[in-house]
């Protein structure tokens, strides 16, 4: 809620717990389908959770040279949410009473919650109704927890972040990239667009060998294996969706030559369809 971006899964049956870890390929799905809703339905929490998920991205995930980390871990000190957890104390010292009250009733800290290591922000009534409750605009109920969590993020970023899986894999910042070129489609999201070209020229830099088949991984300059099938399909997927998004015809040849490779490499005529690895990868021990 205050940095943007999903946990993995909940802990519990009431969804207030989660398993902290962040994956990028659940960014990359959840961003496509939140971007797709919000294009339907304008709803101004889908542009948020969309948008929140973008700068998360940004400000966590993509390394310098434009590739996407797999993983921001879920734990710091050994300890499951250390980051992402509040105390009351925590809260008023860091906020005026105001403040302090409008938060505390925003995320639940009235709610039971069965967490040993601190309060897991979460809002058991939405916005709209937290608005209607105290007799102001949705808006600028928006705008106030815009604020305050602005607040409470900058003490947050000072706590020691969890480990980043910093290796770049193929199929999982394609999905990133389509996400992202769904997501650019919309008006004033040219950020979203950079994102994904500059992803998608990482990747068709630094993963594809000398002969230009596509690799598994990249981690500090050090390319990993053969691409799997899965790899091929969802980069030539990622290319078509950002050459409809930015109508750069450099896109869609890249889609197309990688696609006669995905043909050749692992479609069986036989059996008229796909294997998982290619022709020319590893033997399998067994």
């Amino acid at each position: 809620h205050l940095g943007g971006g999903f946990h993995r899964y909940s802990t519990d049956r009431q969804w207030m717990v989660p398993h902290f870890e962040k994956m990028l390929y659940d960014q990359a799905q959840l961003l496509e389908v939140y971007a797709h809703a919000a294009r339907l339905t304008d709803s101004p929490l889908y542009h948020q959770v969309a948008n929140e998920l973008v700068t998360f991205l940004a400000d966590v995930m993509t390394l310098p040279g434009g590739g996407f980390c797999s993983a921001l871990d879920a734990e710091t000190n050994a300890i499951e949410g250390e980051y992402y957890v509040w105390t009351r104390e925590q809260v008023q010292s860091a906020l005026t009473p105001e403040e302090t009250t409008l938060f505390i009733e925003a995320y639940g800290f009235a709610m039971p919650q069965d967490f040993e290591h601190g309060r897991v922000l979460f809002m058991p009534v939405s916005v709209a109704e937290l608005a209607k409750s105290r007799s102001i605009e949705e808006n600028s109920m928006r705008e106030v927890l815009k604020v305050i969590g602005h607040k409470l993020l900058a003490i947050r970023d000072q706590r020691e972040r969890p480990f980043l899986d910093d290796k770049v894999l193929t199929e999982w910042n394609a999905q990133m990239i389509q996400a992202l070129a769904v997501h650019g489609r919309m008006p004033h999201k040219e950020a979203s667009l950079k994102l994904a070209v500059d992803a998608a020229d990482f990747l068709l830099a630094n993963l594809r060998s000398a002969d230009g088949k596509l690799l598994r991984s990249w981690r500090n300059g050090v390319a990993g294996g053969p691409a799997y099938l899965d790899d091929y399909a969802s980069l030539v997927s990622a290319l078509l969706a950002l050459y409809e998004s930015t109508n750069d015809a450099k896109w869609l040849k890249a889609a197309a030559e990688l696609n006669t490779q995905q043909m050749a490499m692992f479609f069986d005529e036989a059996q008229s369809t796909f294997f998982f690895t290619s022709h020319d990868h590893e033997k399998l021990l067994a």
